[in-house]
């Protein structure tokens, strides 16, 4: 077996389609991914292990440079193997520890879509024992998924009846949704909720570079009244199909846009990968919480991938129900730990869906002194 980085327009060709066909293929080791992480101005690399010019694992990695000349290393969702090689005998994920550790790599973070055998593998390499779980919260641990297979009056079936409910509400407060391509409201809206969690402000670069450099983008905005001169229709199904009432009409885009004197009160960017729709970035209004603006929209998004013949929706992203279950019970107690996404956990958990978990992120830790330091200064600046 051989290992080598992937260069050529031939060998990007080959691990497209080796991603495409993969059972565990995903977003986050594709190509449309190496470009919008290039995009944003990180260096993006595929190592490959090869057999008799077969892919039989591979591992797409973001290195994002950081003070000092120093740099951490991500393999999202990954490594992929075909099956066999189950990692066992290590090779790739030795090679990529090797390469990280000589270019002054501080921390190497890995977050697996199934189990990684590898980490009790071939004791004599002592540096997997450095393997821990990571603290940071960027890769899901877990997710909710849709089945968009199902009639639309099934998929609100299986919605929590608060789900169902909120989404009414919004209906008769007049929320309409709308796709478009209007990035500075949605960073407008993204600005305004990342100051009410207290978050840093999210980069406007970030989102256009999402809707222009990801094939199968789209952004979707809620409004409190209907865009002047813009018509209905049915995201999904057609007159006298399911869904295609009064009550589930609503705007579709990109249309004329509002006026000067009408704004946003909630957007979502999202995007298609293969047949499944994936929820990405989101944000809203708290003066118009009551309009329940975030529940229409996440049903409008579905009932849109639903038409574009997607079979899945994954709402990407809640806290282990182990975690939420533990810190629920906790509640009047000063020892309380919250999950940070405790609270998306919640609004997403009213739309029902298969709840999935992945195996916990892990970090190697080159250079634990400056990881520490790096760590410290993160947290004083916020």
């Amino acid at each position: 077996m051989s290992i080598k980085q992937l260069s050529s327009e031939k060998d990007y060709a080959l691990y497209a389609e080796w991603i495409a066909n993969h059972p565990e293929g995903n977003l986050w080791q594709s190509l449309q991914w190496k470009r919008y992480q290039e995009a944003l101005g990180k260096e993006v690399r595929i190592y490959i292990e090869e057999e008799s010019a077969d892919i039989v694992a591979s591992a797409l990695v973001v290195i994002d440079t950081t003070t000092g000349g120093y740099s951490t290393w991500e393999v999202p969702r990954g490594p992929l193997t075909n099956g066999k090689l189950r990692m066992e005998n290590g090779q790739l994920f030795d090679f990529i520890i090797d390469k990280a550790r000589k270019e002054r790599c501080v921390c190497l973070y890995i977050s697996p879509i199934s189990k990684f055998s590898i980490i009790n593998s071939c004791p004599e390499h002592s540096r997997r024992d450095q393997l821990s779980i990571a603290k940071r919260h960027v890769h899901p641990q877990a997710t909710r998924i849709i089945d968009l297979t199902q009639s639309e009056e099934d998929i609100l079936k299986q919605m929590k009846p608060k789900g169902r409910y909120n989404i009414k509400v919004a209906q008769k407060h007049g929320v309409t949704i709308e796709r478009s391509t209007d990035i500075d409201a949605y960073h407008a809206l993204a600005v305004e909720t990342a100051q009410n969690q207290g978050l840093a402000t999210p980069s406007k670069a970030k989102y256009e570079h999402f809707l222009q450099d990801i094939e199968g983008s789209s952004l979707f905005l809620a409004y409190k009244e209907p865009s002047p001169g813009s018509r209905l229709r049915s995201f999904g199904a057609s007159d006298g199909q399911a869904g295609s009432g009064p009550e589930s009409r609503q705007l579709v885009g990109p249309g004329p846009g509002p006026g000067p004197e009408k704004e946003p009160i909630a957007g979502a960017l999202s995007l298609t990968w293969g047949n499944q729709g994936i929820y990405y970035y989101g944000a809203s209004k708290s003066a118009h919480r009551a309009t329940m603006a975030p529940y229409l929209l996440q049903w409008e998004m579905m009932r849109y991938f639903k038409a574009q013949e997607c079979v899945s929706y994954d709402l990407l992203g809640v806290a282990p129900k182990q975690k939420i279950q533990d810190t629920r019970y906790k509640t009047h107690s000063p020892s309380r730990d919250p999950h940070p996404w405790e609270g998306i956990t919640s609004f997403k958990e009213k739309f029902g869906g298969e709840y999935i978990e992945y195996p916990a992120e892990q970090e190697v830790r080159l250079r634990p002194m400056i990881h520490c330091l790096i760590c410290v200064k993160r947290r004083l600046l916020g």
